[in-house]
């Protein structure tokens, strides 16, 4: 028994020894160290494209739940309506907020589309986002948001208009 042991523990002094000269080792030019790939990951938080689709996931699922606060502060925040003191464009919020819960209802579909919205094409049902708005809490008149669906056109254009924080 003491000879097994022995012989395993001067086996695993090898490996730990030699180990390292047998395993191949990654290239500065290739794939990112650990600290680098971390790293990445914090980048990609910042990316417009990975926060607006968080965003677009959160309010679809706040929709789901039908969560008047979590959907009234997302819409609020990300639609700019916190800078609006026009009795119509808080009107205009709400039909908003009623015309989504209606739309994911009655199942369609939110769809991030990267750059400009555009009519989709075939039968399906969505809304697609024109999302670079969403970030930074800046907004350009160029960059205004959009839903698109087969029976709606251009739900939200417009309400953004007035809404422009200063």
């Amino acid at each position: 028994m003491s000879v097994i042991s022995m012989w395993s523990s001067s086996l695993l002094f090898y490996l730990l020894i030699l180990g390292p000269m047998f395993v191949q080792q990654s290239s500065a030019e290739g794939a990112p160290s650990f600290a680098a790939s971390k790293a990445n990951l914090f980048e990609n938080e910042s990316d417009p494209n990975v926060y607006a689709e968080k965003f677009l996931d959160k309010l679809v699922n706040a929709l789901k739940r039908n969560d008047e606060q979590v959907i009234d502060r997302m819409i609020d925040q990300y639609f700019f309506f916190q800078h609006c003191k026009d009795s119509a464009l808080l009107a205009s919020k709400q039909s908003l907020i009623k015309n989504l819960k209606k739309m994911t209802k009655d199942g369609v579909q939110l769809v991030y589309k990267k750059g400009s919205a555009t009519q989709p094409s075939g039968y399906g049902k969505s809304i697609n986002f024109n999302v670079r708005s969403f970030y930074a809490g800046k907004f350009h008149e160029k960059d205004r948001i959009f839903t698109v669906s087969r029976r709606t056109h251009k739900l939200t254009k417009g309400i953004l208009e007035g809404c422009n924080p200063k």
